[in-house]
């Protein structure tokens, strides 16, 4: 008995789930970036939003991220 979010995130750190988890977008070490386009932005269009990950989703949103149709 615990919040969705927690559960979930729970899962995805657990062996069976860190397999269905897509690496972060790494930019350390002085990368140039390897983002597809969808995560760091400020506004997204709803389709691009739909097709993100549920973990990606709540950064988006938490970043402060705006949804556009």
């Amino acid at each position: 008995e615990k919040p969705l979010v927690d559960a979930v995130v729970e899962w995805s750190k657990s062996d069976e789930g860190k397999h269905f988890v897509a690496a972060p977008v790494n930019l350390g070490g002085g990368a140039s970036g390897g983002t597809d386009g969808k995560v760091g932005q400020k506004t997204m269009t709803r389709t691009a939003f739909d097709s993100l990950n549920i973990f990606n989703k709540m950064e988006f949103t938490k970043s402060g991220g705006t949804i556009t149709d």
